[in-house]
């Protein structure tokens, strides 16, 4: 199992993950990239892929194997 995990203090909001998601799982929220739908995410990791700042890890949940 694995979630998505974006960190606000480095992101800069310029939508490059919001735009690369195929299942729309990324918003943005006062200039920011967030996870509004993680449920959705098929963990294809184009949005950690295409943003520039390294901002997205696609891992493993913590403590689940």
């Amino acid at each position: 199992m694995r979630i998505i995990s974006i960190d606000r203090y480095r992101c800069i909001g310029c939508t490059a993950c919001e735009q690369a998601c195929p299942n729309d799982v990324i918003r943005m929220r006062v200039g920011k990239a967030y996870p509004a739908y993680p449920e959705d995410c098929s963990q294809c990791f184009s949005c950690e892929v295409d943003c520039p700042h390294q901002c997205i890890v696609i891992g493993p949940v913590e403590g689940v194997a």
